[in-house]
């Protein structure tokens, strides 16, 4: 493909970008391309079972594509005034192609497994849904800059299901902000379509899911996206005027005036900080030393709680087990040992009970909560900054070099047994 002459043809910018910036741009994105189809090889060689679910794409129409035009994976740009200035880079091709990383190659290879994994889930529930891939052929159709095609696309009797597949290296337990955006985009995008070819399923309900999958055990959960008032409207607005205003000026969205902060309190802020680095050193240290102390003192007490002796009153304090949650090879090897067959517990995926239950999970509704995430993203669009209704806490990151750890006391070695500690002879014990 000449893909000089894709650009010129197929975007309103290719008509005024300079030629040696189209030229900057493919060469990055030739590069980057290579480095990721590299990182696929890679995986699919480790994984060969992979290779059935990777359907090859033109990676450099991909990132041309993405960048000049407005998608749903951008979607969390157009929430503030800084990210459309950002966005508008990209569109003039100020911006290098993003290079991938071992996210993006998890997300490509394993794309089509969730889905078909998803889209099995959703059929076998007990719910009338049907596959919409034309209405979603239609929604990534290219129109004034904006694209914004879903993953999947479903109606369920008397709602749509829009669905996108993504694979964190842990599922989500809730949705990032960039993954709010992008489904609110579609849902603006879904909701254009309807007005505008079929009014009279305009106003039906959307219902926004994330089908995350566990590459770890082999498993696809849904992540329900809660609906923040006003958000599409503002995604879809804002994107249309950010359109319009790089076609028709040529230029950047204008760069939004950057906060000062006070420099007369930055000496008390950053003795401040100093104090509280130094206080975290020695919280540090203490932290060692605890770790030692606690460790030397199961050395002297050993494994068996009953055993263990009441401390003196004087002492003033009491030692209780604190035993392991979780099932490790020691445990699971002791139940075989001795013919026990595994006890178990199910564990159900909520959220993927809910999606399959739809209106017949309302009785099991047990209690409402405010959900402070969605009230505050609602806010934020509405226009009032967050530190308008909340006070943050400050979190302080330590970037200092790691120092090396101090010398223990005492080596374990040397551990003295307390009084009435000392080690019990084993003695076997009759089963019950």
């Amino acid at each position: 493909m000449d893909y000089k002459q894709y650009i010129r043809e197929n975007f309103p910018q290719g008509a005024f970008l300079p030629e040696e910036r189209i030229d900057a741009f493919l060469s990055y994105a030739k590069d980057s391309t290579v480095q990721e189809l590299e990182r696929l090889a890679e995986a699919i060689q480790r994984q060969p079972w992979l290779a059935q679910w990777y359907h090859p794409r033109d990676d450099i129409q991909f990132q041309i594509d993405h960048m000049l035009r407005i998608t749903g994976s951008q979607a969390i740009t157009l929430t503030h005034e800084q990210g459309m200035w950002e966005k508008s880079r990209q569109m003039l091709l100020l911006e290098a192609p993003g290079t991938g990383s071992d996210d993006t190659v998890r997300g490509t290879l394993y794309e089509g497994w969730i889905l078909a994994q998803a889209d099995q889930m959703l059929r076998s529930a007990e719910l009338a849904i049907t596959a919409l891939p034309n209405i979603m052929e239609k929604m990534g159709e290219p129109i004034n800059g904006l694209s914004a095609a879903p993953d999947n696309l479903y109606w369920a009797k008397d709602h749509f299901v829009i669905l996108d597949a993504k694979c964190p290296r842990t599922p989500h337990v809730s949705p990032p902000d960039a993954y709010v955006a992008q489904l609110h985009f579609y849902e603006a995008a879904l909701r254009d379509l309807m007005k505008k070819n079929y009014p009279e399923w305009a106003d039906a309900p959307i219902h926004k899911v994330l089908a995350q999958g566990n590459i770890l055990n082999g498993r696809v959960t849904f992540l329900d996206i809660p609906t923040v008032p006003g958000m599409s409207n503002t995604l879809w607005n804002n994107a249309q005027v950010l359109f319009q205003h790089v076609i028709q000026n040529q230029a950047l969205w204008p760069m939004p005036p950057q906060p000062v902060f006070d420099a007369q309190k930055m000496p008390e802020v950053e003795s401040l900080t100093q104090q509280l680095l130094e206080i975290r050193d020695r919280k540090n240290d203490l932290d060692v030393q605890e770790s030692a102390l606690k460790e030397r003192l199961q050395a002297c007490l050993g494994n068996d709680p009953e055993q263990w002796p009441k401390l003196p009153k004087a002492i003033g304090g009491a030692m209780r087990p604190n035993w392991p949650r979780t099932a490790d090879d020691k445990l699971l090897n002791a139940l075989r040992e001795n013919g026990i067959s595994i006890p178990e517990k199910t564990v159900y995926d909520v959220d993927g009970m809910a999606l399959a239950l739809g209106e017949r999970a309302t009785p099991f509704i047990r209690d409402r909560i405010v959900d402070v995430s969605t009230a505050v993203k609602a806010l934020e669009i509405a226009g009032v900054p967050r530190s308008e209704f909340q006070t943050p806490t400050i979190t302080l990151l330590d970037k200092r070099p790691a120092k090396p750890k101090p010398a223990l006391d005492a080596p374990l070695a040397e551990c003295e047994p307390l009084a009435g500690c000392e080690p019990a002879p084993v003695q076997a014990r009759a089963r019950p």
